[in-house]
């Protein structure tokens, strides 16, 4: 199984790309800028960013799971692209204030 990583240079992306290696699970990363990626060998770094949805599609590609950091603006169109590309699980990491945000626009999520 191959889990996508986006966001796996910040502060909670790397932390779940170095526990998913730790379980001897096959990561491929998502990275604005691969040349500064600096993860761990046998990380697939490729770029692209979730904020421009048409950078992810070839991200998604032989993908199992998808981790997604939050991006609400274009959360939506990633996710279609993840069911279209055979992706079988999602997790989603959600911020405070995220109730409030779905309440006030509910298009947003």
């Amino acid at each position: 199984m191959r889990t996508l990583v986006t966001g796996a240079t910040g502060n909670v992306g790397r932390l779940v790309v170095d526990h998913l290696l730790g379980k001897g699970v096959e990561v491929r990363a998502l990275t604005a800028n691969p040349g500064k990626a600096n993860l761990p060998p046998g990380v697939e770094v490729v770029e692209g960013f979730i904020g421009r949805p048409d950078t992810v599609p070839a991200a998604l590609e032989s993908v199992d799971r998808l981790y997604l950091a939050p991006h609400p603006k274009t959360a939506q169109a990633v996710v279609n692209l993840a069911a279209h590309a055979g992706v079988r699980r999602i997790v989603d990491l959600s911020s405070s204030g995220a109730d409030q945000e779905a309440q006030a626009d509910p298009s947003a999520w």
